[in-house]
């Protein structure tokens, strides 16, 4: 019996698309967590809600001419939360993911508490990762925890899985964080601010720059690094956010070399799905993305 098989639980399938593992490019894959949400509850809703607005809404995008609902996808389920340990869902993350990249298919995760991010680079190792979120997670504990949605990058860090991230949209850092990163080398910060004070291809060109000595990039989205004007239901909502499309132009930059997302933090409890429908937009932008690379994680 697969991983998948054994942790796994069916749920309503990612744009309803009947398309078997095997034949599959692109797996999606479900997590919700949250155990360790300190502000707004509810992330464990979010994988259902982005798969309804998923069905819902259109999957041809007219800017690249792509339409989501030709790729070859499937949805494999939920990962079954064990609640009583943290460490237990991060290795049945593990274990299923790095099944799936076994298996040469490009993973879409869908969370849950950001927390979920350490399960899934313990399986990825990637040389280079992207992380769009407000927050740099980089606390040493948070509520007496060492593993939470605000320490999980400090984890990553010390186990050495990734070579370089670009942290961007960063607004909200703790005096903790800021002096950790003063003493760390091969990551950058690019702030929200900076993005709102130079225009969009300035920007763009230090992200290009920042990744081109790179053959593949990961990218974990944690939702709360939109403007909460626009994208209020995530679990720790900060103003002076990004824009969608902002967000979305970078990822469309990174044809040719994304190879997996995940995309974290939707409680869809407290509006009408409008942050699960953005959600659901920016995994198109990415499944746009890794459709056009031919380069996979090899196992």
């Amino acid at each position: 019996m697969s991983y998948r098989e054994l942790y796994c639980s069916k749920s309503t399938g990612f744009l309803n698309l009947n398309i078997s593992y095997n034949d599959a490019e692109f797996i999606v894959l479900g997590v919700p967590l949250d155990s360790t949400s300190s502000y707004i509850p509810g992330a464990r809703f979010g994988p259902d809600s982005i798969r309804r607005a998923s069905i819902n809404i259109e999957t041809y995008d007219y800017t690249t001419g792509f339409d989501v609902r030709e790729s070859k996808l499937a949805d494999i389920g939920d990962i079954d939360v064990d609640y009583s340990s943290i460490d237990l869902t991060l290795d049945k993350i593990t274990k299923v993911l790095s099944e799936i990249l076994t298996d040469r298919k490009k993973p879409i995760i869908l969370g849950g508490e950001h927390t979920i991010t350490l399960g899934v680079c313990r399986a990825v190792k990637p040389q280079m990762m992207i992380c769009f979120d407000a927050h740099l997670d980089l606390r040493e504990e948070y509520a007496g925890a060492r593993i939470s949605h605000a320490t999980f990058m400090r984890r990553v860090f010390e186990e050495g899985i990734v070579e370089k991230t670009l942290f961007i949209g960063t607004r909200a850092v703790s005096r903790e964080e800021s002096k950790f990163m003063k003493k760390i080398s091969g990551h950058r910060v690019i702030t929200a601010k900076e993005v709102y004070e130079k225009d969009s291809p300035s920007i763009i060109k230090i992200i290009e720059e920042e990744i081109s000595s790179y053959p593949h990039v990961y990218i974990s989205i944690d939702m709360d690094v939109l403007e909460p004007a626009v994208a209020p239901s995530v679990g720790n909502p900060e103003p002076g956010g990004l824009s969608y499309n902002f967000v979305s132009e970078v990822i469309e930059k990174l044809d040719g070399v994304l190879i997996g997302v995940d995309l974290t933090e939707v409680t869809p409890l407290y509006n009408i799905d409008i942050t699960s429908i953005y959600a659901a937009k920016l995994i198109f932008k990415a499944i746009s993305s890794m459709s056009k690379s031919k380069t996979r994680i090899r196992r």
